[in-house]
């Protein structure tokens, strides 16, 4: 139902009050305005609101429901004053009816309108069918599929020839777009690569070129033997997950927004969702440039 407003008696006076001072300088006469309050009664405060009808949305009134009328004096132009307050105003036969009829007639339009309450029945529910849990039988399915793979087979079911094969794809398109037409980089170059990167993130020193320092105590042989400086950089230059003539520019993301959709998609092929679930965040200090970027104080990115 629309929500219907009631005017409190105070509101009520200044309104009428600027209809009479309207009507007197519109006829030049002299009008009268009354306030009749309701008769003294046991039953004058309560309001005429249906409790049974918790759907309907019916503001309570402030004040006490009273009567308010315009007095006409009598003179010779009075029926002519009285036309013209008509005629200006729209008043027609309603107008004259007594406030006990003009309520049975609202009374009856809103009882015709009006949506009826729901009606509460006691009984047993019927289920068409029990809902059932998934979580136990993904568990099995995840243990099927997994169960008996080293840790580099299960990093393989994540990152794998399509995941590569994208990896690849825009790397070598974004050198030769920048006239490096003799860059070419193998599917087990870019896993090395992506293995250095990996043991970087643990063993972890103030330069990357340390890696392959000769110097006993800062390099490291398993990368030394891995891949050679001068192509881990030149990798690393090329290294795209994007066409950068396709970007979206409402998309800050757009860099990397391939990549996150098929890596989303194969975390999700493998996840377990149930009402307890985990979710935890690693923060990686980052010092460039990006619209990304946030300053939180005492945060190291």
């Amino acid at each position: 139902m629309p929500y219907k407003r009631f005017l409190t008696q105070r509101q009520l006076e200044e309104e009428l009050e600027s209809v009479v001072f309207e009507l007197e300088n519109d006829n030049n006469v002299v009008l009268d305005a009354v306030y009749i309050p309701p008769d003294t009664d046991a039953l004058t405060d309560e309001e005429d609101i249906d409790d049974e009808n918790i759907l309907a949305e019916t503001a309570k009134p402030n004040d006490i429901v009273g009567t308010f009328e315009l007095h006409i004096p009598s003179s010779s132009n009075s029926v002519d004053v009285d036309q013209n307050v008509r005629k200006q105003y729209d008043w027609d036969s309603s107008d004259e009816e007594t406030l006990e009829t003009k309520k049975r007639k609202i009374t009856a339009s809103v009882s015709r309108n009006t949506v009826l309450a729901p009606q509460w029945l006691k009984g047993e529910i019927e289920y068409t069918h029990s809902p059932i849990s998934t979580e136990h039988q993904d568990k099995e399915n995840v243990a099927v599929a997994v169960g008996g793979k080293t840790p580099l087979e299960v990093f393989f079911l994540f990152f794998d020839e399509e995941v590569t094969d994208l990896v690849l794809r825009y790397s070598h398109k974004y050198a030769a777009d920048n006239n490096r037409h003799d860059f070419i980089v193998s599917k087990e170059e870019l896993l090395n690569f992506i293995g250095i990167m990996y043991l970087s993130g643990y063993h972890t020193l103030p330069q990357t070129s340390m890696y392959w320092s000769t110097e006993e105590d800062k390099g490291v042989g398993i990368v030394k033997n891995c891949m050679s400086r001068n192509r881990f950089y030149s990798i690393k230059r090329n290294l795209h997950l994007s066409d950068n003539e396709q970007l979206d520019k409402n998309d800050k993301f757009s860099k990397i927004r391939p990549f996150v959709d098929i890596i989303n998609r194969k975390n999700l092929q493998w996840g377990i969702f149930n009402f307890h679930l985990s979710i935890d965040e690693q923060m990686v200090p980052y010092f460039g440039r990006h619209s990304c970027k946030m300053f939180i104080k005492g945060k190291p990115a």
